[in-house]
């Protein structure tokens, strides 16, 4: 039986993020890219899904205040040690019912699996469909801050700027 518990603890968020070696994850699902959340007035949870209070994935929720409804958006995530979809259908009641307590109307997933048929037909059994638009960029990039600005600029694409 999965349990879903509250992160308050920046140790224990990045502790398993780190050592948990992750394929992908990007700062999306950063303990400090959350708090810029909560910093612009975003309301934010962390969860760790525990099995035999052991972690196997977290999740974090930006809740959103929209016109065409309120919903959770899982940004990047969530991060699943192993078996993805197993484990998110497993888990998808227990959010399901927390999403009603806070009254969302929708839960939105913006995961970094691959966009294969396989993965869309897994989705498509959870009764997820696909959104018609992105929340966050697709593109990043790491800047060396010490540069100075001009020479910042020359080593970006003009389309990126």
């Amino acid at each position: 039986m999965y349990k879903l518990n509250e992160i308050t603890n920046k140790q224990t968020w990045n502790d398993f993020i780190i050592n948990s070696h992750f394929r992908f994850y990007s700062f999306l699902q950063s303990w400090e890219w959350w708090e810029l959340q909560k910093l612009s007035g975003k309301n934010t949870s962390r969860y760790a899904i525990l099995k035999e209070n052991k972690q196997i994935w977290s999740i974090q929720i930006i809740k959103v205040k929209a016109k065409r409804g309120n919903y959770y958006l899982i940004p990047h995530g969530p991060l699943i040690k192993w078996d993805y979809f197993k484990t998110l259908k497993e888990i998808l009641p227990e959010l399901k019912i927390q999403a009603q307590k806070d009254k969302m109307s929708f839960i939105r997933f913006n995961s970094v699996i691959e966009n294969t048929k396989h993965n869309k037909q897994e989705y498509s059994k959870l009764w997820c469909i696909d959104a018609p638009m992105h929340e966050h960029v697709e593109d990043t990039h790491l800047l060396n801050l010490k540069k100075y600005e001009r020479e910042l600029f020359n080593n970006i694409k003009k389309k990126d700027r």
